[in-house]
């Protein structure tokens, strides 16, 4: 079996309209991300008040590393999109696929509390590595507000552990580009495996 190596360090690039920060940091970069973000008072107010939520909306623990939100129109501050970017720890025993994942996840995940409305499942490649793409559309059956996502996982070469991005909207307008920036971002992704044999 070829040996594999975890990831030791990363760098994902971002463009105009997102602002990010470090997971559970939300309340200590609020204000720099909606002074970046937001060109008035009100459109500022609305990006600091979408920064706080998403974050504590994050598990007390995790391998998130990165949170990031898209305001396309400063004027606004209203927040189209949100992403998360993960590390998935592996086993390098038996380290993933991306060929063995997309089987996995050809299905559409049931979630109790949750209709899945639309799943998609694609193969692909991106700078960093082999991909595999998930595009679903949710509703909480309490709330029954659609959220889009697409996910987006990483398979380094020659590394046990992965990289998944995970961006959302619950506008539907906003889907399309999303879309779009999804695939810039996935291709600023670089990564650099451990060397300690």
């Amino acid at each position: 079996m070829t040996a594999s190596a975890a990831i030791a360090a990363y760098q994902l690039g971002v463009f105009d309209g997102w602002g990010t920060w470090a997971p559970r940091e939300g309340a200590a970069c609020a204000d720099e991300v909606a002074g970046k973000l937001g060109s008035t008072p009100s459109a500022q107010a609305l990006v600091r008040a979408a920064v706080l939520a998403f974050d504590a909306d994050l598990p007390a623990t995790g391998d998130q590393l990165d949170l990031g939100i898209w305001v396309p129109d400063p004027s606004t501050g209203e927040p189209w999109g949100a992403f998360v970017l993960e590390l998935l720890r592996g086993d390098p025993a038996a380290p993933w696929t991306a060929e063995r994942f997309l089987a996995q996840v050809g299905k559409a995940p049931r979630r109790r509390g949750e209709r899945v409305l639309d799943y998609s499942v694609a193969p692909g490649s991106a700078p960093a590595g082999e991909t595999v793409l998930q595009m679903m559309a949710t509703a909480p059956r309490r709330s029954g507000q659609v959220i889009s996502s697409i996910v987006w996982t990483v398979f380094p070469p020659g590394a046990h552990d992965q990289m998944r991005c995970t961006f959302s909207t619950a506008l539907p307008g906003a889907v399309d580009a999303l879309g779009l920036e999804t695939r810039d971002i996935i291709d600023t992704l670089t990564v650099r495996l451990d060397a300690t044999p």
